[in-house]
């Protein structure tokens, strides 16, 4: 019998949903959080007394690293909105189904940032300890950043990332040639 479980997550959408509870102004909420650039979607609860508010966040591969990214991300909003309502932290289940309610008012913004997770102290790293980066067969990426550009990306690559996406997804509605949306 299938079960929902955090052992099977291979890959989170990279949205992380504040459910804000019992909000007192709901004018004055919706204002704040949808001015906040790393709000990807602002919608009203079922009971319209809350808020859903989905924070683009970076992408995660297990339960407890997305749980950790959902705190972090929990804590800086609450901080910067200072809202009326509560905060439900049970969200941060990555195994919690999450229904989206009916709201003619819904605030999207598809270009939302994505949020910085602050990184902890790193400890100096033992480099007679390490293997070169000769040895380990990328001494060419060594000094690139690990993320290409992707306005410097012929057809060919753009097509084959599109192609790999579709591929890992089983369906995206691409929105431009670089940002899409899962369908299925």
């Amino acid at each position: 019998m299938p079960e929902r479980s955090g052992d099977y997550m291979i890959r989170a959408t990279g949205l992380y949903p504040q459910d804000v509870d019992t909000v007192q102004d709901m004018a004055a909420a919706r204002k704040t959080v949808e001015s906040d650039p790393e709000v990807a979607l602002v919608l009203e609860s079922v009971t319209g007394s809350g808020l859903c508010v989905c924070v683009r966040g970076p992408i995660t591969h297990n339960a407890k690293e997305y749980s950790a990214v959902y705190e972090k991300i929990a804590a800086a909003k609450s901080a910067q909105w200072k809202l009326s309502g509560k905060l439900d932290t049970q969200t941060k289940d990555c195994n919690r189904l999450r229904f989206l309610s009916y709201d003619p008012d819904i605030y999207v913004n598809w270009d939302a940032k994505v949020f910085e997770v602050p990184r902890a102290e790193s400890k100096p790293v033992d480099e007679s300890q390490s293997t070169p980066a000769k040895e380990r067969g990328d001494a060419d990426q060594s000094d690139k950043s690990q993320k290409a550009d992707p306005k410097d990306l012929d057809d060919a690559a753009l097509a084959a990332r599109r192609k790999t996406a579709e591929d890992m997804l089983a369906g995206v509605d691409w929105q431009n040639d670089t940002h899409g949306f899962q369908t299925s």
